[in-house]
């Protein structure tokens, strides 16, 4: 029993680094393998709900999240991924019940933590979502830090410079994209598109692809603040997370799809 305990642990520890490493086709590959030689095994299905996260499939890793919970009941990991995935898919108030949940079988817990972290900000309550960050980072400062901040004329103030930075076709560009900075997303800010409270930016408006787009209203990019500070680490990470941002959705005013983006490196 002993042997084989070891033979999983390394084989989930290999998952997670093919996760972290964005290789989460081979990974779920592995995991599924493992799902059927271990169907009591709850760190299985917590990181298949990591692998499905990372691509994409919300309710795929809130099922695998739960299946977790349930294999274990005293464990708050599951929980905790449940809340953040919640969140993701702008549940925020059965996020915050996770988040109880979680902390009540461990409080010290780093992914409820930072969780709660993020539903605080949502609730306006800034200076207590850093204290929550600040306790994840020193309970788990391999996964979690301390956002950096700026006030909001510092952040201003790198968009402006990091819009001067830009190649002159990015700029004139722009002369016809409004950039409004905001503390965090609102449904409304992209109404045609599913409601993340986690993104970084949204574009609302019409690509130049578009037809009449000449005489379209003006568009807009929207960056939120407190969701890019949450990201980066330095001052130097956010000027960098500002700028790719800033391009990823002026790619959008081009018309280009998720993949173009890819390929051109502005995700």
């Amino acid at each position: 029993m002993a042997e084989e305990s070891l033979e999983l642990d390394g084989l989930l520890e290999a998952c997670d680094v093919m996760i972290e490493l964005g290789q989460t086709k081979e990974a779920l590959v592995t995991l599924g393998k493992l799902r059927d030689q271990y169907p009591d095994a709850p760190e299985v299905c917590l990181l298949l709900g990591d692998c499905y996260y990372e691509q994409g499939d919300l309710q795929k890793a809130l099922d695998s999240y739960m299946e977790a919970s349930f294999l274990d009941s005293e464990w708050a990991e599951p929980h905790a991924s449940m809340a953040f995935c919640l969140i993701e898919m702008g549940r925020l108030k059965g996020a915050w019940e996770e988040v109880k949940e979680a902390l009540k079988l461990d409080e010290n817990c780093a992914t409820a933590h930072h969780c709660k972290g993020i539903l605080l900000e949502f609730k306006g309550r800034h200076t207590a979502a850093q204290k929550e960050f600040t306790i994840a980072h020193k309970l788990d400062p391999e996964r979690f830090f301390v956002p950096v901040r700026a006030t909001k004329e510092e952040f201003d103030s790198v968009v402006q410079s990091v819009i001067q930075s830009l190649p002159s076709k990015f700029r004139e560009l722009l002369k016809r994209i409004q950039v409004i900075v905001k503390p965090l997303p609102e449904p409304k800010d992209n109404p045609d598109e599913p409601f993340s409270p986690l993104a970084l930016g949204a574009f609302d408006g019409f690509s130049i692809r578009d037809p009449g787009a000449e005489m379209a209203p003006c568009s807009t990019i929207y960056l939120y603040q407190k969701n890019i500070e949450r990201v980066c680490r330095t001052k130097e990470d956010l000027v960098r997370e500002i700028q790719v941002t800033l391009i990823h959705e002026v790619g959008h005013f081009f018309g280009l799809e998720e993949e173009d983006l890819q390929r051109l490196r502005l995700d």
